[in-house]
Order: structure tokens, then sequence, then C-alpha cells
């Protein structure tokens, strides 16, 4: 069908010769009326209603099969970190994790694990409990952490953890630590435990078990 052009007639505006304003418009008709198209609706942003809870970690109590799946360890002279022949009973059998414990000056062990932050986390937080016990007499010579890092420098990410040997703890203790959710969403990091230890002569064990990183998110 030929196009042809309608004139449309607005009235109330002046102009200088007839009083009135002539417009052109396209038609498909000559008595077509002419229409106008509704504004396009804009979407209202998208709460979320139900809010889901998870541990983002792999293993997070050590007890899984192989042993020590999920972490990667840096041993201090050939020691297991995650083990079962501890001299003190696991929280929840049958494995722990054992930091420290090896007479040797300056030495440094580690647990780590890989984690990837939903990206609609509101809250994070850190738990897990712990024992210290040390044949140590001068404070804080032995030291524990535990945090969370970037996958490249040593640097953390909120507050953390720390024990030492002048925190002695004979029975499983809780620790909770909130992190800084904005900080950490949508991130892959890495949870980082770590022991050092002062002397070779009077070592102190660190024994961690029940651990989560619980990441309150949105799911899609």
């Amino acid at each position: 069908m030929r196009l042809v052009l309608a004139t449309v007639v607005l009235a109330g505006c002046a102009s200088a010769g007839s009083g009135i304003t002539e417009i052109d418009a396209m038609e498909t008709g000559s008595d077509a009326p002419m229409q106008i198209d509704a504004a396009p609706m804009i979407d209202a942003p998208v709460t979320c209603t139900t809010p889901m809870m998870v541990n983002l970690l792999t293993n997070p109590a050590f007890d899984l099969t192989p042993v020590g799946m999920g972490w990667t360890e840096t041993q201090l002279d050939s020691e297991t970190i995650v083990r079962g022949d501890s001299p003190i009973g696991e929280d929840t059998a049958p494995n722990l994790a054992w930091l420290g414990g090896v007479p040797i000056t300056n030495g440094t062990d580690a647990l780590d694990q890989t984690i990837m932050v939903p990206a609609s986390t509101t809250a994070i937080t850190m738990t897990g409990r712990y024992q210290t016990r040390t044949s140590e007499t001068t404070a804080n010579l032995d030291t524990a952490k535990i945090g969370i890092q970037p996958m490249t420098g040593t640097t953390y990410i909120g507050p953390t953890f720390d024990a030492s040997n002048s925190t002695v703890a004979n029975a499983w203790t809780d620790f909770s630590v909130t992190l800084p959710a904005a900080m950490l969403a949508g991130q892959t990091v890495r949870m980082h435990l770590t022991s050092t230890s002062g002397n070779a002569t009077l070592p102190t064990s660190f024994y961690i078990d029940t651990l989560a990183l619980t990441a309150t998110y949105c799911p899609p």
C-alpha cells in the first residue's frame, strides 16, 4: 500500500499566519488516525525475597575421603596437617587439622582452599572450633592465624582469627569472625590457615576443626 502524508492539526498553538500549526505525519491510508505508541515499561529492580545461606568450603570438617580433599598443605618437616591420629579427640571424627607442634625454629606451615564467593553475597562469616596446647613459656612466641587472602599476595581481606601459645584452650572452643561482604562478593579468594613456631624446643600445637565460611546471598 502506498504511503501518504496526513495533516494533523493542533489547535491552540499560535502561528504567525493562521493561528494553527500543521504537522505532516506518515500514514498508511488517508483516513487512518494517527497513533502514538506508549512509552516502554521499565522493569523494576529485582528484590531478593528468599536469600540463601551456604557453606562455601569443601570438606570443612576435614572428614571426607580421600583425607585432606579440597585442601592444599604446606607442611613442617613433612608432617601431615589433616589427620586422624592427634593426641586429642576430634570435634567431628575422624579428622582435624593440626598446625604447629613441630620443634623447628621459625617454622611455618599452612592449609589453603580456593573459594568462589557468589556475586550477590550480602553477608559472610567465618566460624570454627579450636584447641591450643603448648609447652612454651614465653608469651606469644608461637602463633596461628586463619583468614581470607587474595589469590596472589599475603595480605588478609578483613579481620582474622588469631591464636598463640598465650591463648591456651584445652577444650574445643568456638570462634567467629564477620568478614566484609562488599569486598568479597564475586571474588575468587583463598581461605588460609597458618602457624609459626618460635623455637625448636617448646612447640605449640593448634588444632582446628568444624570450619564454615557461610555466605548469605540471592540465588539467580
